[in-house]
């Protein structure tokens, strides 16, 4: 039985792997769990985790930050590797490229058994020699991996694919009690960061089809982190 559960993640900060961490947290202390975050980093702008979860430190001081970038992957990993001793949780569940290679590394050694969860586009931040090579070796040696689309885990070898699930983003239930809105506008809305990753591309080609029949509709592209609003539209 799981009583214990570990999030690894770079930081909290507002983007969307955070927003999942926190809101798995909120769900498992729920639960009655004991959840633990060990974070690399504290972003400007984070989510705010309930009382009941302990955050902790995993990243490097200040005066380290000018070593090599050998000598940081290996301290990071050694603290967390310290941390998952210290805490003794029952699972790791890290997000994200580098929190992932970090954590399984981390736990060699622990018995702990650490489940990757790829929130990227794996074509495009995996698409590498180098990253298609340290994925497979690191996510060879993980428990289990989570998904989010049948597409990105087609991307990983059928080892790791074996030992996977695919889990679609969670929808807090605070959105589900919101009341709709009398007055509707005609408008595509999209969040995300404006990142080859997100493939905004392919969003401007599709609406320029819909464009063709609906030319009142408006495009309006959030992009998180950078704050930018883009709005897309044909001129009459």
């Amino acid at each position: 039985m799981v009583n214990k559960i570990m999030f690894h993640i770079n930081s909290l900060g507002k983007g969307g792997a955070e927003r999942v961490v926190v809101n798995l947290s909120e769900e498992f202390v729920g639960m009655g769990k004991e959840v633990v975050i060990a974070t690399e980093w504290e972003a400007k702008d984070e989510y705010p985790l309930p009382d009941q979860v302990l955050r902790l430190d995993a990243g490097l001081k200040e005066e380290e930050e000018s070593l090599s970038g050998s000598k940081q992957r290996s301290l990071r990993t050694r603290r967390l590797h310290d941390l998952i001793l210290r805490e003794r949780p029952d699972v790791v569940l890290s997000f994200c490229r580098n929190a992932n290679y970090r954590a399984v590394l981390a736990a060699k050694g622990t018995k702990v058994p650490v489940i990757v969860s790829v929130r990227s586009d794996p074509y495009v931040d995996y698409a590498s020699a180098k990253q298609k090579m340290l994925s497979r070796w690191l996510y060879g040696k993980a428990a289990g991996a989570v998904f989010q689309t049948d597409y990105a885990k087609d991307f990983f070898p059928k080892a790791v694919q074996k030992k996977s699930t695919v889990i679609l983003n969670p929808l807090h239930k605070k959105f589900l009690s919101l009341t709709k809105s009398k007055q509707r506008r005609k408008e595509i809305v999209t969040a995300g960061r404006f990142h080859e990753a997100k493939d905004h591309i392919v969003l401007i080609k599709a609406f320029e089809r819909i464009m063709e029949e609906y030319p009142e509709v408006l495009l309006r592209s959030l992009g998180n982190y950078i704050g930018i609003c883009c709005n897309l539209r044909r001129d009459k």
